[in-house]
């Protein structure tokens, strides 16, 4: 893909016993809360956790581990709910813990069949030396369907 300067929001999922790190640029995320009070709603994915107010905005929130397929442990006290923007509206994903913010200078395209992880869901790897994050294509979480599906019950 190239060399150049990206920086990212690095966090981790967990999955059965390994953790997974992944990616995303930092200009897609808005902000990192700690678990907020989530209010459920009916008839949504199984993904998707409910809906937080943060600021006066109805923001729905998903569990990026069940998005992504990934078999985890419960919620712990470093868990958090980062908001990104995905077509254009806010979207809180509940992560296991946030570590850091890297520079990376090189990404390689995804290999076909990376952990246990749709290639669908990424954008690329970021290699450190011997670690390896996972870049996650943010507007591929969500189908069209249901990126309709959310907004109509935010703004209903």
């Amino acid at each position: 893909m190239g060399k150049r300067e990206t920086q990212i929001v690095v966090f981790s999922l967990s999955h059965a016993e390994e953790k997974i790190e992944l990616g995303v640029p930092v200009e897609k995320v808005r902000e990192i809360n700690r678990l907020l009070e989530i209010t459920h709603v009916p008839e949504m994915p199984e993904f998707v956790e409910g809906v937080v107010c943060l600021r006066g905005q109805v923001i729905p929130v998903m569990d990026l581990r069940k998005r992504l397929g990934l078999k985890g442990n419960e919620h712990t006290e470093k868990s958090r709910i980062i908001l990104f923007d995905i077509g254009g509206h806010p979207v809180g994903a509940i992560v296991d813990e946030v570590s850091e913010v890297l520079r990376i200078y090189e990404i390689s395209p995804p290999p076909a069949g990376i952990s246990s992880l749709s290639s669908r869901y990424l954008e690329g790897i970021a290699q450190l030396g011997q670690r390896l994050i996972l870049l996650m294509a943010l507007e591929e979480v969500f189908t069209t369907e249901e990126k309709q599906r959310l907004s109509t019950t935010i703004t209903a």
